[in-house]
């Protein structure tokens, strides 16, 4: 599993060749790939929607996400290196890696 972007509340990750659904805290995570390539995912409930472009199952070359507090932009290299974050958890951070923690790594 490849988890490319975190926040507090929603994830947005590539897993190969499966179709699923997934509830985690707040958040219903919906994919669907084929071949290992996810071409775009539109992600909504009552309070964030977000938008998603995926080069393939592991890289994640633009994402978009919305709410009411804040907007976030990413690009990523592959499925470990954020190249290009800004508030991921109320911190930029900018051209370098963004390590998942235990802690938000809850799936």
């Amino acid at each position: 599993m490849y988890i490319l972007f975190y926040n507090p509340y929603r994830y947005c990750w590539a897993h190969s060749q499966k179709k699923g659904h997934y509830q985690s805290g707040r958040s219903k995570i919906n994919f669907a790939l084929q071949e290992q390539q996810n071409k775009f995912c539109v992600w909504a409930n009552g309070v964030q929607n977000k938008f998603c472009v995926w080069a393939n199952g592991v890289q994640n070359l633009f994402c978009v996400w919305a709410n009411g507090v804040q907007n976030l932009f990413c690009v990523w290299a592959n499925g470990v290196q954020n190249l290009f974050c800004v508030g991921a958890n109320g911190v930029a951070n900018l051209f370098g890696n963004a390590p998942i923690t235990k802690k938000q790594n809850k799936l």
